[in-house]
């Protein structure tokens, strides 16, 4: 029996070591916006101005300025998206937003944007003459992080032409801490039944048993990646 219960929690674990990692999780992404007010948490956010990430000829961003205001935006040269390295302490739940460089009517303007490898969020907006160079916050996106480097990336939309729909204009990206990332008691549960589920193994050899090992750590996966 020890020989047995030895060998299922070996297969335990190296089924779970090659479970799939999956993409980062939004958990919240409806993104809310405001002109000259912003978000409640702003006091607490890192702040990095765009334009200190930019180089010239090595992404699709642009660099311009209006007045005091260095700005980023977005124009199909083929050369890739825009992205940005930001760094985090801790763990947790982190809040994301940007200020952008409010403009004249003028067409649509849209951009992707995303953290790591969510999915991206489309930003669009349609500005009139009372909106030039008013500062514009964009708010609304969390998802739990763990401490290290992470990247922001600004992608151009699929209607862009240039022409009925152009790019938004980005001054800043922030972000902060929200909370810790709760994961412990469901982690704990599965790690149980898995126990239990190899003390209830049979003597002999058994495919069934190995069959539910495989189906618990599955779910184990699952539940932990639906988490962060």
């Amino acid at each position: 029996m020890k020989k047995l219960t030895a060998f299922l929690l070996t297969a335990l674990l190296l089924c779970g070591l090659m479970l799939p990692v999956s993409a980062l999780e939004w958990i919240d992404s409806e993104v809310v916006d405001a002109f000259s007010e912003e978000p409640d948490w702003y006091g607490d956010a890192t702040v990095i101005e765009l334009e200190s990430a930019w180089k010239e000829g090595a992404t699709n961003a642009q660099n311009n300025t209006n007045g005091e205001r260095s700005y980023v935006y977005l124009k199909e040269k083929n050369l890739g998206d825009f992205t940005v390295t930001f760094k985090v302490d801790k763990d947790g739940i982190y809040n994301f937003g940007f200020e952008l460089m409010g403009w004249k009517k003028s067409v649509l303007r849209t951009t992707n944007v995303k953290i790591d490898d969510a999915e991206w969020v489309r930003i669009a907006y349609d500005y009139d003459d009372t909106t030039e160079n008013v500062d514009h916050f964009w708010s609304g996106l969390s998802a739990a992080l763990t401490a290290g480097e992470h990247t922001l990336t600004l992608s151009l939309t699929s209607d862009f032409d240039d022409s009925t729909v152009k790019s938004l204009y980005f001054d800043n990206f922030f972000y902060s801490y929200a909370g810790p990332i709760e994961v412990e008691t469901e982690a704990e549960t599965v790690a149980e039944a898995a126990v239990e589920t190899v003390a209830a193994a049979p003597q002999t050899f058994d495919m069934g048993v190995l069959a539910a090992i495989a189906a618990i750590t599955a779910a184990a996966g699952y539940a932990v990646s639906k988490k962060r």
